[in-house]
């Protein structure tokens, strides 16, 4: 399950909302810069690659932007955040300014590659459950864009 993504749908819920500093870790991560020592140093490695979730400005959610990865990534990633967010500590004797490892990701997000596998990510006490299935597009129509621009070709699920 890696092909390249085609769209996905729905926002996670986190609260409480993440802190700038916890939003600035997030934005280094989708840079692919690792966090430092005594930000998440219990927390195991992140996967490989830049991350594909993005905090969103008030830090109440967070969206899947990674258009480019597979589906195995994305839920990979969202174990990783999940696991930095609800740490109950660090390695370090107090946590680092602005972390306070007490937030709860709830929702899901529902992502089709251009395959059209589908995967539901929602997450659990324990992780991450994903629910995978098949997209099948009935037909596929042609969508002018307002601006002038050349049309999207859209599927439609059957």
């Amino acid at each position: 399950m890696s092909g390249e993504l085609l769209r996905s749908f729905g926002e996670l819920r986190v609260e409480p909302p993440l802190g700038p500093s916890e939003i600035d870790l997030l934005e280094a991560l989708r840079c692919d810069i690792p966090p430092g020592p005594s930000q998440l140093a219990n927390v195991v490695e992140p996967p490989p690659g830049p991350c594909a979730w993005r905090a969103t400005d008030d830090g109440s959610g967070l969206r899947f932007e990674g258009d480019s990865v597979g589906l195995r990534v994305a839920a990979e990633w969202l174990r990783y955040l999940i696991a930095a967010l609800r740490r109950s500590g660090c390695a370090a004797s107090t946590p680092p300014t602005g972390f306070t490892f007490d937030h709860v990701v709830s929702g899901h997000v529902d992502v089709v590659d251009k395959d059209g596998r589908w995967v539901r990510l929602m997450p659990t006490d324990g992780g991450v459950t994903e629910l995978i299935g098949t997209v099948v597009f009935s037909e596929v129509r042609v969508v002018p864009r307002s601006d002038g621009s050349p049309a999207e070709r859209r599927g439609v699920a059957a």
